[in-house]
């Protein structure tokens, strides 16, 4: 109830009413992020890469000195004047295994940090609670104007993001880079009152055995307390300093991350797959399913964060096929092949982005629909999700339909649809088809159902699989393309599988 009434309070006497109050600030900031803090049950093995492929980059000399660095990690969270755009404000930031972050030990010389977190660390949970963090941050935003600063990739842009459906782990990053200097010290002081040691936020992770699939986390550390720092890892191709024997351990999660076909499409070209100093011994490989069990998150019984409830990456990994992203993986040794070259060098997001455009550029001709205007719903539909009922709206008109019969979604009961659509999508591994039929059920016209149900799948993180035999052969053929020899990057780069249209600021996967 106070929560409410600071926040009715503040929209009607405006940003002053709230000025120079950051204590009332950070209590409404508190209680709402309360709920969402848990204490780690056991401890954890997360997992730190950094290059050492310049002259000057750091490169530890022996335990003690890890550990002497390690009382400084994430100390910068709680200094007012330290600003940060990363993920969720300044912190020592950790993978759940040790494949997903393997692009951040660079090409030459990886150096990785096996870092044990303590039983008992304090951590938030800032994976998305959209419905919630929209009401009460946005509302807090609007009241203080909290986000009015450009971002390092814009620096002269004045624009907004779309502030009205943001995860709690974005309102976090918003709020702890602000100018607004009220905003800053209240949502610190609040982490500060609830002694929080670490953010837990959704992030990739590559599948392991025997392992749940909705492992799809990330840990920034922000306070050195989260830290085990005398029994910290560390391995590179010219020494290790193993204090506790994990080394084994480690390589055996590489062994199994390294079977997930998304683990490659991460890997730079000339990348090694982990540091030279790890090595399996017959005493941990005998153990290593127990030890994974106990220290790895997401494997053995339920950490205390985890719930019941099914969650769009549990559902992404189990409706995903298995033969699909092999063919996947094969798409993209065979274009990171033909692509590496001096005039174009590789990246690892092109070869989505081409898939992606290609497939639309299908899925435009399978709804008879020109790419042009068919891209252009998809940018209005995507950029319009802050008002979903308008965008589905604007986006007929675009491809010709008319809008009249779409249900407001105001009126419709949006988790009931969703848990439909989690239970549903299951199903659709085998029968894709259904799912536009399903959406086409809440009275969308056809080439909107068969948009909206693509960009549905993405947002759920799976496969555009609208039509598997349609994609399927979509991407036989380009692997075919790739495969060529008589084939040049060039002509293959103006064909429906090298589109090029832009630079890309992002890519959906």
């Amino acid at each position: 109830m106070r929560l409410i009434f600071g926040l009715l309070l503040a929209q009607l006497l405006g940003p002053a009413a709230w000025a120079g109050d950051e204590t009332h600030i950070a209590d409404q900031i508190r209680d709402f992020l309360a709920p969402h803090i848990f204490k780690l049950n056991r401890e954890m093995m997360t997992f730190h890469y950094t290059m050492a492929e310049t002259e000057d980059a750091y490169r530890p000399g022996d335990l003690a000195e890890i550990a002497s660095e390690a009382k400084f990690w994430g100390k910068d969270f709680y200094n007012v004047d330290a600003t940060s755009y990363d993920l969720v404000g300044p912190g020592h930031y950790v993978a759940i295994d040790p494949t997903s972050s393997r692009i951040f030990g660079g090409v030459a010389d990886p150096q990785l940090y096996v870092v044990p977190i303590n039983a008992g660390t304090v951590i938030l949970d800032a994976r998305p609670e959209l419905k919630t963090s929209q009401r009460f941050f946005f509302d807090l935003n609007t009241s203080l104007g909290c986000y009015n600063n450009p971002t390092p990739e814009q620096p002269n842009s004045t624009k907004e993001p779309r502030l009205n459906s943001q995860t709690i782990a974005k309102w976090i990053q918003l709020f702890r880079a602000s100018n607004n200097l009220t905003c800053r010290k209240a949502l610190i002081q609040a982490f500060a009152d609830l002694k929080i040691n670490a953010i837990l936020y959704d992030y990739n992770s590559n599948e392991l055995a025997n392992c749940r699939h909705n492992r799809g986390e990330a840990v920034s550390i922000i306070s050195p307390e989260a830290v085990v720092a005398d029994q910290i890892a560390y391995f590179s191709h010219k020494k290790f300093f193993d204090p506790h024997g994990i080394g084994g351990f480690v390589t055996g999660l590489y062994t199994e991350g390294s079977k997930d076909p998304e683990f490659w499409e991460n890997l730079l070209p000339g990348q090694e797959p982990m540091p030279a100093s790890l090595q399996p011994t017959d005493a941990t490989v005998a153990n290593y399913e127990n030890w994974k069990a106990k220290f790895i998150f997401g494997c053995g019984p339920k950490w205390n964060t985890e719930t019941d409830k099914l969650s769009w990456r549990e559902v992404a990994f189990q409706i995903r096929d298995k033969n699909l992203y092999q063919l996947r993986t094969e798409l993209f040794k065979a274009y990171s092949k033909k692509m590496a070259d001096p005039v174009n060098p590789f990246n690892t997001r092109p070869l989505n982005l081409y898939l992606l455009r290609g497939y639309q550029r299908r899925l435009a001709t399978l709804a008879g629909v020109d790419f042009a205007v068919w891209n252009a719903a998809q940018k209005k539909y995507t950029s319009g999700l802050g008002d979903v009922d308008n965008a589905l709206v604007e986006t007929a008109r675009i491809l010709g339909e008319d809008p009249k019969p779409l249900q407001k979604i105001a009126e419709i009961d949006m988790e009931k649809i969703e848990d439909d659509m989690l239970r549903a999508l299951i199903r659709y591994n085998t029968q894709p088809d259904l799912l536009g039929a399903w959406m086409a059920g809440l009275g969308m016209g056809p080439k909107l159902s068969l948009l909206f149900t693509s960009q549905y799948l993405h947002f759920a993180g799976a496969i555009p699989v609208v039509n598997k035999t349609f994609y399927l052969t979509y991407l036989r053929e380009c692997l075919q393309q790739y495969q060529d020899p008589q084939m040049t990057s060039n002509q293959i780069r103006r064909g429906e599988c090298g589109v090029i249209s832009g630079r890309p600021r992002f890519t959906i996967r």
